[in-house]
């Protein structure tokens, strides 16, 4: 008997921002570029500059939405009212 692969066929769907230091920066803009830019050249090579690659595709996942800048700002609590949620 042999081992067979477990799981759902791999996903042929590119991603919107791809998980590279060049296609993180490709998605950000202004100020929130030049910040990566900053950090991943601070960070250490290791778990500390995939922490900083991690966290900044995320950021860039949120701006390249579909829905828009609105569905980052909400994610920040920006333009919501005390009480409401967006």
């Amino acid at each position: 008997m042999t081992a067979q692969p477990t799981g759902g066929p791999e996903r042929s769907v590119p991603e919107r921002v791809p998980r590279t230091i060049d296609g993180i920066a490709e998605a950000l803009r202004g100020a929130d570029r030049m910040e990566f830019y900053r950090e991943v050249g601070q960070a250490d090579v290791g778990e500390e500059l995939q922490h900083v690659v991690a966290t900044w595709w995320a950021r860039a996942m949120l701006v390249t939405d579909p829905d828009g800048p609105a569905a980052a700002g909400r994610c920040r609590g920006e333009g919501v009212a005390d009480g409401e949620h967006g």
